[in-house]
């Protein structure tokens, strides 16, 4: 008799857990869907870009060469909500390129990002970014002389558009312009670039 007591007490507790466990599913599931499936994307962003940029580099005024470029880039993006499908993003990002026709390369370090984030529908949204970072140019062709190891300081603003292929992963594009001046003139002062840029990638929304 004692022992058929435990036992209906063991299925009841059983079955109190497995309600439990189920409820608390599916609210974590509800919370889940209404914070990044049917409502805003908050929180942490990756992507990825494979990007080409068209530069005009001008010394005092006057256009001294024009440069096209295949870069990669990285950037990593926390996502706020201000109200309902508009937030703001803040980051970093960083990347390398290399100069197709003139044969240096640069290196991106790591960014000061922010912008604004427009969640479109649970497919789409569209981002407008800024970036301030500095360059490391090796072997800059310079008006004077070759230039070994220059930093310079760029800006970026960018508008990209993200497709969601599932709950975390989506395909972006984006187009922008760049402008950069000699940090560290010795010498150069006056040396300065404007460009176009375009690129693809991929972007993980981490849940």
């Amino acid at each position: 008799m004692k022992y058929m007591e435990n036992l209906k007490l063991a299925l009841l507790w059983s079955c109190l857990l497995t309600v439990s466990l189920f409820s608390a599913a599916a609210f974590a599931w509800q919370d889940t869907a209404a914070k990044h499936i049917y409502g805003f994307r908050k929180d942490k962003h990756f992507a990825v870009s494979v990007e080409l940029q068209g530069s005009n580099w001008f010394f005092e005024d006057k256009l001294y060469i024009s440069t096209l470029t295949l870069a990669s880039r990285a950037q990593f993006r926390f996502h706020l909500q201000l109200h309902k499908s508009l937030g703001y993003l803040v980051g970093s990002s960083f990347g390398t390129a290399y100069n197709v026709y003139h044969g240096f390369y640069v290196i991106s370090l790591p960014s000061i990002t922010t912008g604004l984030v427009w969640h479109l529908n649970p497919e789409w949204q569209a981002l407008a970014v800024i970036e301030a970072h500095l360059d490391y140019i090796h072997d800059l062709p310079a008006p004077l002389i070759n230039e070994k190891g220059v930093i310079i300081e760029s800006a970026r603003v960018n508008i990209k558009i993200e497709h969601y292929l599932s709950l975390t992963t989506a395909m972006h594009a984006h187009i922008g312009i760049v402008g950069s001046r000699i940090l560290i003139e010795r010498g150069l002062q006056g040396f300065l670039r404007q460009g176009l840029q375009g690129g693809v990638g991929l972007s993980y929304h981490l849940l």
